[in-house]
């Protein structure tokens, strides 16, 4: 059995960057990346050889991998450290999640993930903002950059290589069945491989599977009665209009998030996110929008959504796990909550 120092269940943002941490701050560490899905560069969903036709590949291409559920995304990136469900401050102080932030960012630009920053011109989005507020909503500004989602997996693909060049072992279509900790500083890893099945032997054990392995964790959780909470869900509706009637906004703020109080239930809702329409592949798959390689829009329209937060006091069964499982976020141990990144 392979042994290691610290074994990361999980390839998608979480995992990546948490690799990138330890290896950078420690060589000598023995690290295993595993993740059920292919590396960047290899994953591709039939559909886009298949007629549109879904094969129902298990894991599926599109939502799980190197990269995670947003490989195949537009690439944007908001430098903030709370938005929405998404909330740094409840673990750290503000100067140390603002320093994260701006840490994140350097590391994106070593890798050559850069692109022009939104909002393109603050003295006209300071101005929208006034007229939003005019209306009693509120518009948060938030840097933002957009890499496209035509050079995500040459993004991914490198930095994966380069976590491999400095020692990182790379597990590809490695479905992590069990994690059984034996001792304190001793936990196995069984692993279902495309040829046979493996155990990992690991001092420690990150886990981040992301949307795609939200039930497994509960799962796991449960089979080990280790208490969990859910994190609030959003859930919306879809907007589209002419591309003509937001683009004043659109073109200053890449995509713009209004916050409104309603009336009726005086509950916040918020627009998310603004894209336009195209017939791009895995647009249909799983509900997930997967925003547009192509920047010349004009004859599409432009879409957003109006989604609320909410509780989950019930689990539900069928879709609605799809959903609500996924926002499982905080595991408590005896020692304190840890989070879980969403990726």
């Amino acid at each position: 059995m392979k042994k290691y120092d610290v074994a990361i269940v999980g390839a998608g943002p979480a995992g990546l960057f948490c690799a990138y941490e330890l290896i950078e701050k420690n060589n000598k560490l023995k690290i295993a990346l595993i993740d059920k899905g292919r590396r960047a560069d290899t994953r591709m969903c039939p559909m886009k050889v298949n007629g549109g036709k879904c094969l129902n590949c298990n894991p599926c291409q599109i939502m799980s991998g190197y990269g995670g559920a947003g490989t195949f995304s537009d690439g944007k990136l908001n430098f903030i450290p709370k938005l929405g469900k998404s909330d740094l401050f409840k673990y750290m102080s503000q100067s140390e999640a603002y320093k994260i932030i701006d840490d994140t960012e350097e590391i994106f630009t070593r890798f050559k993930m850069d692109s022009e920053v939104y909002p393109s011109n603050m003295d006209e989005a300071e101005e929208i903002k006034k007229e939003v507020a005019k209306t009693g909503a509120r518009l948060l500004l938030i840097k933002q950059k957009h890499l496209g989602s035509d050079k995500l997996p040459t993004y991914i693909k490198e930095f994966t290589d380069y976590l491999e060049n400095k020692g990182v072992d790379i597990y590809q279509n490695a479905d992590v069945l069990d994690i059984v900790s034996k001792k304190k500083n001793e936990h196995e890893l069984i692993i279902k491989m495309p040829k046979k099945d493996e155990t990992l032997v690991s001092k420690n054990v990150v886990v981040a599977p992301g949307r795609t392995g939200a039930k497994w964790i509960q799962e796991l959780a449960d089979k080990y009665n280790i208490p969990y909470t859910s994190q609030s869900i959003e859930i919306g509706v879809r907007v589209e209009v002419r591309k003509e009637i937001l683009e004043d906004i659109t073109n200053v703020i890449y995509d713009p998030t209004i916050f409104i109080k309603t009336d009726t239930y005086t509950d916040e809702i918020r627009t998310q996110p603004f894209q336009t329409v195209f017939d791009i592949l895995g647009a249909r798959i799983l509900g997930k929008e997967h925003r547009a390689v192509v920047a010349d829009a004009a004859a599409y329209p432009e879409i957003f959504y109006v989604a609320v937060a909410g509780n989950i006091t019930v689990i539900p069964d069928g879709y609605g796990v799809c959903i609500a499982i996924g926002f499982i976020s905080v595991l408590q141990q005896p020692e304190g909550p840890k989070h879980v990144p969403e990726l």
